[in-house]
This record gives structure tokens, sequence and C-alpha cells, in this order.
């Protein structure tokens, strides 16, 4: 099968990590990148914000022309914010490729504004499938108009995310007793690491826009660092002794990427209790859940005073990961058995 797969290739572990499932599932993939088209400086902010401007023009034409010109049997857009329906009605009319979606955020759950989905929203229904993260989008996009929506779930991928060997050198830069990697965000997550901060714990936390709260809550001092990415990132969850999985309210997570991620590093993994992860990782067998700031402190001054249950939460982790199938080939195995589906009704 031929697959036009269309995305920002920013990151690693996204767009690039599905293309090569892809491929190696036996398809022959194209990749359109259009993170180019963005520009740099106040051009990029403002054209990845309000979604105008040349950039956003050209990429629209060029994605037409790549598939008029390559002539797929999938066109596979991945979170495809910047996308016309014009550019879609275009694609469908001239060819015969399978429009599918995948989308790892929440267009309907207020975590950003409308400009930015307004695109995409109105081309749900020029899409044959779409492929959602929680179980809660389905039913909104069939009420937008979508032909097919099926939930796809978060993946590890396994060259990026396995239990790296450190150096002394990385040891020291990233050894804590408690991380967590991911962006600063008002929400519960700051109720909950406060009192952990206070209690003494050496706690690390990577990502954006830790230091613009740091005048607001002291207790950050010392303990942000900046975002990790890729391999650096597998060393900081590595190189902790605790990873913590928060989730975002207004996206309304139950789960998330770290879930499969943090055991696939071999860390133990201490999360937001909800019913999907208590389905997928069994309490204080193979992760440990928490549900108030009280609970975390205690749950995290257990694991650190116990090796030994440490290395069973993890152990247990790896063996359910490898049960569950959720690494990226897995998840795109998955995929091509709903596209297959599409293509044959």
């Amino acid at each position: 099968m031929k697959i036009l797969m269309a995305g920002s290739f920013k990151y690693a572990f996204y767009d690039e990590a599905c293309a090569h499932a892809l491929e190696k599932l036996g398809n022959d993939v194209v990749r359109f990148s259009w993170q180019k088209y963005y520009g740099t400086g106040l051009l990029s902010k403002m054209q990845q914000r309000w979604l105008i401007g040349p950039g956003i023009v050209r990429l629209n034409q060029d994605l037409v022309r790549a598939v008029s010109h390559s002539f797929p049997d999938v066109v596979f857009i991945t979170r495809g914010v910047p996308i016309w329906p014009s550019s879609l009605s275009r694609i469908k009319k001239h060819t015969r490729a399978l429009l599918v979606s995948n989308n790892n955020d929440d267009p309907f759950g207020g975590e950003r504004g409308k400009c930015l989905w307004s695109h995409f929203v109105k081309a749900i229904p020029l899409y044959d499938l779409h492929f959602v993260f929680r179980a809660a989008n389905v039913p909104e996009y069939l009420q937008c108009g979508a032909k097919r929506a099926e939930v796809l779930m978060p993946y590890y991928v396994p060259k990026l995310h396995y239990p790296i060997a450190l150096d002394q050198q990385e040891i020291t830069q990233y050894s804590c007793e408690v991380a967590f990697v991911g962006h600063a965000k008002r929400d519960s997550r700051l109720t909950y690491l406060e009192p952990l901060a206070r209690s003494g714990v050496d706690l690390r936390l990577y990502g954006w826009y830790w230091d613009r709260l740091s005048n607001e809550y002291p207790w950050l001092e010392g303990r942000y660092f900046p975002p990790v990415w890729d391999l650096d990132y597998t060393r900081a969850i590595r190189a902790t002794k605790v990873a913590l999985v928060f989730f975002t309210e207004k996206n309304r997570d139950t789960y998330t990427c770290r879930t499969f991620e943090i055991p696939a590093i071999g860390t133990c993994m201490v999360s937001e209790r909800t019913e999907d992860m208590q389905r997928l990782f069994r309490e204080d067998i193979e992760a440990v859940y928490f549900s108030s700031p009280d609970e975390l402190v205690e749950k995290v001054r257990w694991l650190l005073s116990d090796d030994d249950a440490r290395n069973m939460l993890r152990e247990k982790a790896q063996e359910r990961l490898n049960n569950l199938g959720a690494s990226v080939d897995d998840r795109m195995s998955e995929a091509l058995l709903a596209i297959q589906a599409c293509m044959t009704r």
C-alpha cells in the first residue's frame, strides 16, 4: 500500500515513528512535512496560532500537488489543524485516495482556542476515517459529520523508549528521586506537586513554562529544568526512582503517552488514578496511583524507602506492557486493519 503521511514531523516519536512503523509493515510511505511552511520568529508564531499567512497558503497548495504527483492509496494526516477543507475536497475530487486523520489532541475539550481548530472541525466530514485519542471524542466526531471514528491509543517507540544504560555523566546530570517530564499547567498538578516538594523529596520538573510560575510558587525554585526530547527524555526518566504522570484536565485525558513510555524505559510509574489507568496496569502491582496530595506523598515515601517494591513494580509493568501490545508498530498494525476495512466497504 502507498501512503502519503502529512504532518509537522517535528518530533521523532510522532509522525516519523508512525511513518517508520508503517514502512516496517510493508508499506511505501511518502513523507510530507509542513513545519518548514510556518517560517521563523513572529511569523511562525502567528501562522501556527491563527492559521493564516503565506506559509499556510503554500502548505495547502503543495499538499494537494504532492498527492497528485504521488498517487497514494491513503493520505494519512496527523493533527491536521492547518489543512483547509477545500484542500481535502480537491484531493477527493482528483484522486481515489482514502483520507485518514490521526489526532492525539482534543478539538472539543477547551484546551485551546477555537481558531486553532476551525479548519479541522469543518473538515471532519471530508475524512473517510478518524483516529482519535480518547473515547469521549468518538461521538463528538460523529456528531460533526465524521463517517467513521475509532480510538487509536498512544504508544511507546522501542528505539527511543527502553532501559537505556547511563554513563556517570548522565547519572550526575539526571539522577533524582522523583521526576515529572512535562510542561507546567495551572491545574491539579500544582496542587499535587507542592506538598511533594515541601516533603523534602528530591523532585525535578522538565518542561516548558515552569519558570513562568516560579515567582508565584517559590517551592519551584531549583526544581525545574528545560524540556528534554528523544533519548534525553529517556535518560531523564531512566535516572529517576519514580516517574510521575499527570493528565491535562481540559483535554479530558485518562491516559497519556507516558502511560506506556515510562514502563518501557523501566522506571516505576506513579500516576493520577483513573479507571483507564487501573484497567491498563494493576494498582500497586504494575503501577501506583493517587487521588489526593496526601496519598501522593504517602505513596512516594513508601516507594523511595522500598527498593524491592520499586523493582517489582517496574518489572511487572514491563511484563504487562509486552502483553498489551502498545508499541508504535502495534498501533500502526491496528490502524492498517481499520484502513483496510474502510477500503473494502
